[in-house]
C-alpha cells in the first residue's frame, strides 16, 4: 500500500511526545481555546459540516487552529475531506485516492471509495471534462494538508479516514462547480470538510506585499484585520464569488479551498457560520519582518 511519509517536520516536531505537547500547548495558549478538548461542551455547535484552519508552523498558528479542533472534538466523523492549496506550483486539483498518511502520531487511511466518488462525480463540467485527477505526486511535499492531520489524530485517534485534495490555481467557475457537486454527493451525517489556509502574508522583504508600508505596526495590523475580516465577512454571508474576488487581491494562499467550502455551505443552506478566532503571527510571536494572518471558522447547520 502507498504510504505518504511526513514532509512537514519542522512545522511540528518529529517526536510523538513533543508533538502531543505542542498540540496541548496550542489548546491552552493565551490565544487558543483555553482548555483541552472535552473539558467544556455547553457552547459547542451541532451538526458541523466543516471549518477553516491555518497551516503554518504550530508555534505560530497552532493556537488559532486549536479553536476549530476544539469544536470538532464534539463530533465523530467517519471521514475528513481536507482541501489545501499547493505551495509547489501544481496547476490543478488532485486527490490522493488510496494509501496511508503517516505522522508521528501514527497512520491515517485514505477513504478510497469516497476519494474515487469525488474524482468521478464532483470534478466534471457539463461537457464531461474532468477538473479533478487522481495523483499522489502533488501531495508528496505539500504541507498545507499534512499539518491538519496531527490535530485530527489528537482528537479522534485512529477512528477516522481522510480524503486529501490539493487545490492548485483554478478559476472561480471551477470552484463553484466542484463545491456545488460536493454538496450533493457527500453524506454529511458522517463527513466533514476542512479548508486549509493562511490569510494575508504581509511584508515587503519576504512576501513583496506591503500596501501600507513596513514601518507602522499598528497601521499594518489595522489593515490586515480589515482586509482579512472583509474576506471572513464574505464567507459568513455565503458569497463564494466575493470571497474569491477579494482574496485574489491579497496574498491569502488557500482561497481556492475556502471558496469551495463556502460554495458547499451555500448549497447546503448552512446558517451557523462563526469566526472562532483571528490573530496574526505578530500577535503570537511578535515578529515584524513577516506577518501572516490566521483564521479559524466553523460551519454548522
Amino acid at each position: 500500500m502507498n504510504i505518504r511519509r511526513p514532509a512537514a517536520i519542522g512545522f511540528y516536531p518529529s517526536s510523538r511526545s513533543e508533538l502531543i505537547k505542542i498540540i496541548e500547548k496550542s489548546f491552552l495558549h493565551r490565544l487558543g481555546p483555553g482548555s483541552l478538548p472535552g473539558k467544556k461542551t455547553s457552547e459547542r455547535v451541532d451538526r458541523i459540516i466543516g471549518g477553516i484552519s491555518p497551516h503554518a508552523g504550530y508555534i505560530y498558528s497552532g493556537p488559532i487552529a486549536a479553536h476549530l479542533y476544539y469544536e470538532l472534538s464534539a463530533i465523530k466523523p467517519r471521514t475528513v475531506i481536507i482541501l489545501g492549496p499547493s505551495h509547489t506550483g501544481y496547476p490543478g486539483i488532485a486527490v490522493m485516492s488510496e494509501g496511508l498518511w503517516e505522522t508521528p502520531l501514527g497512520m491515517v487511511e485514505i477513504d478510497r471509495m469516497l476519494a474515487e466518488k469525488i474524482r468521478v462525480e464532483a470534478g466534471r463540467d457539463p461537457s464531461g471534462h474532468s477538473y479533478i485527477i487522481s495523483d499522489a505526486w502533488p501531495h508528496i511535499s505539500e504541507h498545507s494538508l499534512e499539518v491538519q492531520i496531527p490535530f485530527l489524530q489528537y482528537i479522534y485517534g485512529d477512528s477516522f479516514k481522510i480524503v486529501p485534495i490539493v487545490c492548485g490555481g483554478v478559476s472561480l467557475e471551477k470552484c463553484l462547480v466542484i463545491g456545488g457537486k460536493l454538496a450533493g454527493i457527500i453524506d454529511w451525517s458522517d463527513t466533514i470538510v476542512i479548508a486549509s489556509t493562511d490569510m494575508t502574508h504581509y511584508g515587503s522583504m519576504y512576501y513583496g506585499f506591503a500596501p501600507v508600508g513596513d514601518d507602522d505596526i499598528n497601521k499594518i495590523l489595522e489593515w490586515m484585520n480589515a482586509t482579512d475580516g472583509g474576506i471572513a465577512d464574505s464567507i459568513r454571508k455565503l458569497n463564494p464569488e466575493d470571497t474569491y474576488n477579494k482574496a485574489v487581491k491579497t496574498t491569502m494562499c488557500g482561497y481556492i479551498p475556502v471558496t469551495i467550502l463556502t460554495t458547499i455551505a451555500r448549497a447546503l443552506a448552512i446558517r451557523n457560520i462563526r469566526v472562532l478566532k483571528y490573530a496574526t503571527s505578530y500577535d503570537v510571536q511578535g515578529s515584524r519582518d513577516a506577518i501572516v494572518g490566521y483564521l479559524s471558522m466553523v460551519f454548522a447547520f
